[in-house]
């Protein structure tokens, strides 16, 4: 008779408990006290029950949890992307690394923003704008292709085989190539839109900052040392005294405000 197992995991992916087993605890590097249960133990790994090690890269090498090595040296090291030493596992860092093929440790960070990409670009194709021209389409046609290879190649992952990598990275690059393309094509569409609503934003921030320092300008108050202003003078000769009453007598109309303050000079007054 078979049954399924609900598996609980942590952010490695290693089994911490499922429906029928009880819970387990790992080691940094993966030793645990395992009586029965699942296969999938450290990092999502199958664990070998005799000898307590993990077959990595479908038995391409062994390690073995307890000595925190690897059986067998690295083909990348030492000049390569295995490192110094070449029995050394994930950089003596398992904490933020795994190593699913035996050869090169994966930060736990860059298969979390890989997952991130591949669920959140194709589901934002999705729902987005329906794509109207030949580009537009195999553009998406291109970037789902990509999501879908990259995701056959982390089944491959989980199943050991070496060209997993290589066959997720191809499909990174294809998403990658499509989305890009889709968004290029999208701003070319609507580049007039685009270039106006900038114009205008640029236009009314920049009259917005420099027309609020026109008016602290004039709103700052005369210095207290600075010189009070004084009501105009108008000083006239003699001869413009004569000229005016003539005008007057005349009848033409005056030329001279009520409010200026006139003064008279007649011998040197």
């Amino acid at each position: 008779m078979s049954f399924a197992r609900l598996l609980a995991t942590d952010l490695q992916r290693s089994v911490l408990m499922d429906s029928v087993d009880t819970g387990r605890a790992y080691t940094a590097y993966g030793e645990a006290a395992i009586q029965g249960g699942p296969m999938s133990a450290f990092c999502g790994e199958p664990r070998d029950s005799l000898t307590g090690c993990y077959h990595l890269g479908n038995g391409h090498r062994q390690f073995n949890p307890g000595i925190m090595r690897f059986h067998g040296a690295d083909a990348l090291s030492p000049f390569g992307e295995g490192g110094l030493n070449a029995y050394n596992y994930c950089g003596a860092d398992p904490v933020n690394h795994v190593d699913p093929s035996g050869k090169v440790p994966i930060p736990l960070v860059q298969r979390a923003l890989t997952t991130a990409l591949h669920v959140v670009s194709p589901t934002a194709l999705m729902i987005g704008p329906t794509p109207k021209e030949g580009l537009a389409v195999n553009a998406t046609r291109l970037a789902l292709l990509g999501s879908t290879t990259t995701v056959v190649g982390a089944g491959l992952g989980f199943a050991g085989v070496t060209v997993a990598p290589y066959v997720s990275a191809a499909g990174t690059t294809l998403l990658l190539a499509g989305g890009g393309t889709r968004v290029v094509k999208a701003l070319w569409d609507n580049r007039s839109a685009i270039w106006q609503g900038v114009n205008k934003n640029v236009s009314s921030n920049l009259r917005t900052i420099f027309k609020r320092r026109v008016e602290k300008k004039k709103d700052k108050k005369t210095p207290p040392n600075s010189p009070e202003k004084k009501p105009k003078v108008s000083v006239y000769s003699v001869e413009n005294e004569v000229a005016r009453k003539d005008s007057t007598s005349k009848g033409s109309p005056n030329i001279f405000s009520s409010t200026d303050e006139v003064v008279n000079i007649r011998g040197g007054m």
